[in-house]
């Protein structure tokens, strides 16, 4: 009876934890896609401010994310936001918006694989 609590008590971490990572990913993938449609949004004059804010909010969570999400997005996230700073410093507003939307486009590929599914909790 006791391996049969035990095993129940592990599944229900396993579950927790796992719907804890899903709704992280979901609030920062949200987070992100704002501030990247900010920066798209606004004068080029802006956005530099705008880009390094994101550098910096990314640096913040990219750790978290790094423990429920694939390193190679992560740090590709990272390259990215840092080709966005260096781009608002040079007044180059096509890479700066190219690297906007690379950005955005992994960002909804991880909330899209890391939907609420049987899969994702396991």
């Amino acid at each position: 009876m006791k391996r049969l609590i035990a095993a129940g008590v592990i599944l229900v971490l396993v579950l927790i934890t796992s719907t804890l990572g899903i709704f992280m990913i979901n609030s920062t993938a949200i987070e992100v896609e704002k501030r990247i449609k900010q920066i798209q949004s606004t004068a080029f004059s802006d956005s530099g401010k705008r880009a390094e804010n994101f550098f910096y909010f990314w640096e913040q969570k990219r750790e978290l994310m790094a423990v429920f999400v694939n390193h190679n997005e992560i740090d590709e996230i990272g390259r990215l936001a840092a080709k966005m700073v260096s781009a608002e410093r040079a007044k180059n507003s096509t890479d700066l918006f190219e690297a906007a939307n690379e950005i955005l486009f992994i960002v909804r590929g991880l909330k899209e694989d890391e939907q609420f599914s049987l899969y994702t909790l396991l």
